[in-house]
């Protein structure tokens, strides 16, 4: 009874927990709370039920903990936050339940141990009946639909009929880029498991994905891990076709990664932010000529040429600079004076600067 007294302390112990020490949640508590909140109610009955009875879970537990599973793998959310919630409300709930067996006579430490290997053993077999069922989703959702993805893709960017399709058309376009194929499909595929609702397809070589609405910086970053990774964004609408936009995503992924641009994780790029790059990769000739008239008397001096790329790729920072070719500050200035002096630019004029950070970035590698 005293336990059954502690239900909605322990829930909301539970919930605090899970907000604080499963870094997804805690990183949006506001986005997961209520849902969180709610499991926590049902692990805590669910808890309360093994430790009065000593059994192992019924049937109607293991369909309500394998009906979240699968919800959670609908949402395209991760399954490990799920478990390691269920870990966590296990130790919470056993640590309040230690709490009152120290006042209650009926429920007494003695009486509590034997069981202890019970409860965690038992705590395992759902963690196992979740995996099963989330794993079963995944698996399932994509099937109905992998016989006609590409040509429903394709009818999809052309703004054609699609037969049998449910719910809004997709607006938003994803395009992932990477310089070795392995981390793109890589990328690709726990993309999948997390975006089962999404249409995919190839343009400019580069998987594509077709959703509703954008996904969030999170999950990309999820994806991506510790990879060289970038992805475009596109959205279509009434002036921007999608299959226009699917372009335009492609590209700005492509030349994000190409070009080196952004910092931190994830690198994600809109068309507009790489617009400037694009323009000038278009004529080649031209950019050639660009590139000898504007760093001629660098192309033969790489350390200096180096030291330049650096500045730009760390946001002009000389510090960030001097990290990134090794050396000491004071000798990253002196450099930056010679490139004023053999370039003949100051390094405080603007317009001459943006000339020389877009000659820089789409440069050929050497």
């Amino acid at each position: 009874l005293r336990l059954q007294a502690q239900m909605p302390r322990m829930s909301q112990q539970m919930m605090d927990a899970i907000l604080s020490e499963v870094p997804r949640y805690s990183a949006s508590p506001a986005a997961y709370s209520a849902a969180v909140l709610q499991r926590c109610r049902l692990a805590t009955r669910l808890f309360l039920r093994i430790i009065a009875s000593g059994r192992p879970p019924v049937s109607r537990d293991i369909r309500v903990v394998q009906a979240i599973a699968r919800d959670v793998a609908l949402s395209g959310e991760p399954l490990e936050p799920l478990l390691h919630a269920l870990r966590i409300g296990a130790r919470v709930g056993w640590d309040q339940t230690l709490q009152v067996s120290l006042v209650d006579p009926d429920v007494s430490p003695r009486t509590l141990l034997p069981l202890a290997g019970q409860v965690f053993e038992y705590i395992d077999q759902l963690s196992s009946r979740i995996a099963e069922a989330y794993a079963q989703q995944v698996e399932e959702r994509p099937r109905p639909q992998a016989l006609s993805e590409p040509a429903m893709f394709e009818d999809l960017l052309a703004g054609r009929p699609v037969p049998g399709a449910a719910g809004p058309r997709p607006r938003v376009v994803l395009a992932v880029a990477s310089a070795t194929p392995a981390v793109a499909e890589t990328t690709s595929g726990r993309l999948r498991t997390r975006l089962p609702d999404a249409v995919v397809g190839q343009r400019r070589g580069h998987s594509i994905w077709l959703m509703e609405r954008a996904p969030l910086g999170s999950l990309l970053a999820d994806c991506a891990g510790d990879a060289d990774v970038a992805f475009g964004l596109g959205t279509g609408s009434d002036d921007l076709a999608l299959e226009r936009a699917a372009q335009e995503a492609a590209l700005a992924a492509e030349l994000g990664l190409r070009l080196g641009l952004g910092q931190g994780r994830p690198r994600v790029f809109q068309y507009a932010e790489v617009y400037t790059y694009a323009a000038a990769l278009a004529e080649a000739p031209a950019l050639s000529r660009s590139h000898t008239a504007l760093l001629g008397p660098l192309l033969g001096r790489p350390a200096l040429l180096e030291t330049l790329r650096q500045y730009f790729a760390t946001g002009r920072s000389v510090s960030r600079t001097a990290a990134a070719v090794h050396l000491h500050r004071q000798s990253v200035v002196y450099r930056m004076r010679q490139v004023a002096t053999l370039l003949d630019v100051s390094l405080d004029d603007a317009e001459a600067m943006f000339r020389l950070e877009a000659a820089v970035r789409t440069l050929p590698a050497a």
